[in-house]
């Protein structure tokens, strides 16, 4: 009877030694999927900052704002044409 109980503790500390290992095992899985998860998210906002940066406007203004110049009447119209 005695090693029955003997037998029944060496089991129920393995197993309680199971348990932790398992959710240790667990605990670094999400804090894994968590780090992957950030570094994702800023690598991300990385290549769209770098995007920002590199890309100029494709294309250029189709109008130029000129300053008015005091010497011309109010009713006077600058017109700017491209010459291909």
């Amino acid at each position: 009877m005695a090693q029955f109980v003997l037998v029944n503790v060496v089991v129920a500390v393995l197993m309680k030694h199971l348990e932790e290992s398992h959710k240790q095992m667990e605990d670094d899985l999400d804090i894994e999927a968590e780090l992957e998860a950030e570094l994702a998210a800023q690598d991300e906002i990385m290549a769209k900052l770098v995007d920002d940066v590199q890309e100029p406007d494709p294309s250029p203004p189709k109008y130029i704002r000129l300053p008015k110049v005091t010497s011309l009447p109010n009713s006077f119209v600058f017109s700017y044409f491209e010459s291909n």
